[in-house]
């Protein structure tokens, strides 16, 4: 798999660690390895508190574990998307 490139910038990306064809750690791995997605900020959606270690290793910014309330979600994103108007 390689991550697509759109021509649109997301200003996070938000990850679950247990994915079908790879594991989110993967994802995260490969989008740091490529330059359009090196520097885009990461939340974790995780069923257990995760490797804080690894986190750091990778970048990511927050994790939110499973389960939680969709205004939880829509405030981390909102922390790393700032909105822009106009």
């Amino acid at each position: 798999m390689r991550v697509l490139h759109t021509g649109v910038q997301p200003c996070v990306v938000v990850v679950d660690l247990i994915m079908p064809d790879m594991s989110g750690w993967e994802l995260v791995a490969r989008l740091r390895a490529d330059a359009a997605f090196a520097t885009v900020p990461v939340v974790l959606h995780t069923g257990a508190a995760e490797d804080p270690m690894r986190m750091l290793e990778l970048g990511v910014r927050a994790a939110l574990v499973k389960p939680c309330e969709p205004h939880t979600i829509a405030a981390a994103i909102a922390a790393h998307c700032p909105r822009r108007d106009g």
